[in-house]
């Protein structure tokens, strides 16, 4: 069906005897919530009209969660959200009380994902809900086009991305008028105008680089208390999931840079020669959760009115996948891939085992799509391969289960 935002959603009614209804179409639950919102205030609702218009993953997303958090918070729920509708007081099912399950106990009881399967998300019933729907629109997950795929310029991208307010409004005609950039024509005015608006710029980028070194690292300490109170949810997952597509945007591919190279505004974080570079602020917030002796995600906790693994949870897992084969095969320095392969290589074993712990789970297509969407999204910005991450990926997967027998 084409020209729809989402698709419809299709159910059948099997009777106690069998059989089947005819198919009808559906409301599903978390779409109709997304859709309509009903927000406190005039500056909450103008920050969520930003998050559906952003075409690149900013800081303003975790911004986003932090602001419907404390929205929840305030309402009094307190509690982690659900993704069932809400029955009346005096009905039966009200008395229902699902536990709260760590994710290891989780695992251990869910039944297996199937094709015919129910959408499954964790987040249904909040309002945080929101920002995994446009965290999934910007990769092109569940919407029709994807953004481009990952082998090419993609022409999808809007042009103001690469905007740094320091080019000519036409090369093509200036190139053609036989100007020359930086040429000793230019007055020293023009030049010292110049120079001022690629320091404005060039301040603008470190600040934008501190924010996401101070977000990745606020991340860290928020999981460091969680995981001591035992109170991990799937809200910082999501949190988890927006960070890093906030880092993968805010790379830089290594190595020299040709001349046709446009880099976006977005673009702060080397991918080698610095403390901060790309793959070590995605090793840092990822240790969080999976390194050490006892990881965080052991006190990580879901409710066990799902049977299964929540789609939102899932889209979490193969996002870690993604951005730790991306570190892993990025094209770096033969030093600086060797100390990353040193210190990646058994945080992606650890991340796999702690996560699904079953060879179709971690190649289940539901976790290669996504990693596809990564690709298609990452890997022109980032200067990676996505055949060779997803060669990668089943390598380490083949690797894993190997090493198990």
């Amino acid at each position: 069906m084409a020209g729809i935002h989402e698709p419809p959603g299709f159910a059948r009614v099997r009777a106690h005897d069998g059989r089947l209804s005819v198919p009808s179409i559906v409301t599903v639950v978390e779409q109709l919530r997304a859709g309509i919102r009903e927000m406190p205030s005039r500056p909450h609702e103008s920050l969520l009209q930003q998050l559906d218009e952003e075409t690149d993953t900013t800081l303003l997303f975790l911004e986003a969660i932090d602001l419907l958090e404390s929205i929840e918070q305030t309402e009094g729920t307190g509690t982690a959200p659900i993704s069932i509708p809400k029955w009346p007081e005096d009905a039966p099912e009200a008395a229902q009380n699902y536990p709260i399950l760590s994710y290891t106990d989780f695992i251990a009881g869910r039944r297996p994902r199937s094709q015919a399967q129910l959408p499954h998300n964790s987040l249904g019933g909040s309002d945080v809900s929101i920002v995994r729907t446009a965290l999934n629109r910007i990769i092109g997950h569940g919407f029709n086009e994807l953004p481009g795929d990952g082998t090419h310029d993609d022409d999808s991208v809007h042009d103001d991305i690469f905007d740094m307010a320091d080019e000519t409004a036409d090369a093509i005609e200036a190139l053609n008028a036989g100007e020359e950039f930086h040429s000793k024509r230019m007055s020293g005015r023009q030049e010292t105008q110049g120079q001022a608006a690629r320091r404005q710029i060039e301040r603008a980028r470190k600040a934008s680089k501190d924010e996401i070194i101070f977000a990745a690292a606020e991340f860290d300490e928020r999981i460091r208390t969680r995981n001591k109170a035992g109170t991990l949810d799937n809200r910082d997952m999501i949190r988890l999931r927006a960070l890093l597509m906030v880092i993968c945007t805010s790379g830089l591919p290594p190595g020299p840079k040709s001349p046709r190279f446009r880099r976006s505004r977005y673009q702060v974080l080397p991918a080698e020669g610095d403390n901060d570079a790309w793959p070590l602020v995605i090793g840092r917030a990822l240790f969080g959760l999976f390194g050490g002796p006892k990881p965080a995600i052991l006190h990580f906790y879901l409710s066990s009115e799902h049977d299964q693994i929540p789609d939102d949870i899932l889209e979490c897992w193969a996002t870690c996948y993604w951005c730790l084969q991306a570190c892993l095969t990025a094209p770096l320095s033969p030093a600086e891939h060797a100390r990353i392969t040193h210190r990646f290589a058994p945080l992606a074993e650890l991340a796999y085992r702690l996560t699904l712990p079953t060879k179709a789970e971690l190649l289940d297509k539901d976790v290669l799509k996504i990693m596809d969407r990564m690709s298609a999204m990452f890997c022109n910005r980032l200067g990676v391969n996505l055949e060779v991450i997803a060669e990668s990926h089943s390598k380490t997967v083949d690797a894993l289960f190997t090493n198990r027998c």
